[in-house]
């Protein structure tokens, strides 16, 4: 018994020493011009592994999402406890489908993280800002089967400053 106790100690223990942090991205940079300089990714740590790709998504000349990739030399579970290091109090244990799936919602900072396993060696983190109240009817209008062509009169330029009365 004291032997079981002893082994199964030192298996976690080794797990927890062999466990890998990623460098995470920096959602700071939502809403920011793309002509400003920005900085994608937080500070790596000697022992981080970086991700091996990241996109962004623009939308109207801003940052407004974004996806970072890892692969190879790290597991769903490290990026997960990467990601709950910062963002535990957002996660939605509800849609964890473990070694999978995992999601989380900052309603803070307006914005939600995905990750899910992409194939047999590579994970993808989804950042992206939440919709915009027009963007989220539309979508849900669309959801719901909503005529296309009834929605042609929401369909404005959202990226158009309006226009100012010129009295």
């Amino acid at each position: 018994m004291n032997t079981s106790l002893l082994l199964l100690t030192f298996l976690l223990l080794t797990s927890i020493a062999e466990a890998k942090d990623v460098q995470l991205f920096n959602p700071e940079i939502f809403g920011q011009p793309t002509a400003n300089a920005i900085k994608l990714l937080n500070d790596k740590k000697p022992d981080e592994i970086e991700p091996y790709m990241v996109t962004t998504d623009i939308k109207c000349g801003k940052y407004h999402a974004a996806s970072v990739f890892y692969r190879g030399k790290v597991s769903f579970s490290e990026i997960r406890g990467s990601l709950n290091k910062i963002y535990k109090n957002h996660e939605n244990l509800k849609l964890l489908k473990e070694s999978t799936f995992a999601v989380w919602r900052n309603m803070d900072k307006r914005f939600a993280i995905q990750l899910s396993k992409e194939d047999e060696n590579v994970y993808r983190v989804i950042y992206i800002e939440f919709l915009q109240s027009k963007e989220l009817f539309e979508s849900m209008m669309k959801a719901n089967g909503a005529d296309i062509k009834a929605m042609e009169a929401l369909d404005e330029d959202d990226c158009k400053e309006p226009v100012k009365n010129l009295k």
